[in-house]
């Protein structure tokens, strides 16, 4: 009920939907099943969730970025990482940018100010999925090649799964491997 208070007041503030985020990121500690499950029946819910990823954006405090990721941690240990997948029009799980993913989250689970990790994208979409021009590699590799790329995504999504609460800020479509990395997170926010 306390979630769902702060919620409504800061959306009769102004706040609005882009303080949903950063409130849900504060007491995910605290989140039991019975009271997300208010939240989410609640008449308003559907309205709230509808983030402005630029909101998230103008929280931080501090950044720092890889060729693929953006994060910024603010005051309140809450570190906002924007998925921006360079050179491609969409996010998709390309192998480079799987290969991004250990470090930087073995860096967020390191650093003792961060307490919860927001996954957001910086496109219109959150994670349509594989690249599927690497399915021409994977077409030329056999089953041996697509069954040994399936294996080392799986560290990935455990190294998500565990650790700080993550949540997945999904805007548009989540599609395929971006469904998987969604829910390797502990919580979502879909609008």
């Amino acid at each position: 009920h306390r979630l769902q208070s702060q919620m409504m007041r800061a959306r009769a503030s102004g706040m609005g939907v882009r303080a949903l985020p950063r409130l849900a990121a504060r007491n995910i500690q605290t989140a039991t099943p019975r009271n997300i499950r208010a939240i989410a029946q609640s008449k308003s819910f559907p309205s709230m969730a509808r983030m402005n990823v630029a909101g998230l954006r103008a929280m931080s405090s501090a950044s720092a970025s890889t060729d693929n990721f953006k994060i910024e941690v603010d005051g309140d240990g809450i570190a906002v990482v924007t998925m921006d997948f360079h050179e491609m029009k969409v996010n998709a799980l390309a192998r480079h940018v799987v290969e991004e993913l250990p470090p930087l989250m073995t860096a967020l689970e390191a650093d003792p100010s961060v307490k919860v990790i927001v996954f957001a994208s910086g496109k219109k979409d959150f994670i349509v999925g594989a690249d599927i021009t690497m399915f021409k590699e994977l077409a030329a590799a056999g089953r041996e090649g697509v069954r040994s790329m399936v294996k080392a995504s799986h560290p990935v999504f455990d190294q998500m799964a565990a650790g700080k609460p993550k949540i997945a800020a999904i805007n548009g479509s989540c599609l395929g491997g971006g469904a998987e990395f969604a829910l390797a997170c502990h919580y979502r926010i879909a609008t």
